[in-house]
């Protein structure tokens, strides 16, 4: 038995999304029996699943709201350098 692929997208920006969804890559991946997760910003989650749901295809929130909380209030100190070395670690400097 084969377990079904399932492949996530992060798209927090309106255009990023709107791309996406209007290129050929969704319905390929679709037709290929891959299952889709969209994640995005929670204000566009019900407009996207309106406008481009389907069978296949799951749209959630990022939940930035909530992750911001999380970061400051939840050793901020340890959230400060973690964010800091995800985003200096990839440096080649």
């Amino acid at each position: 038995m084969t377990k079904q692929k399932t492949i996530f997208i992060s798209a927090d920006h309106g255009l990023s999304v709107v791309y996406f969804l209007q290129t050929d890559v969704l319905p390929t991946l679709l037709a290929g029996g891959v299952e889709v997760v969209l994640l995005t910003d929670d204000g566009l989650r019900e407009q996207i699943e309106r406008r481009f749901g389907q069978p296949g295809l799951a749209v959630e929130g990022l939940r930035f709201r909530q992750c911001r909380e999380y970061f400051e209030k939840r050793d901020h100190s340890l959230q400060h350098w973690l964010h800091f070395l995800r985003w200096m670690g990839g440096s080649k400097r």
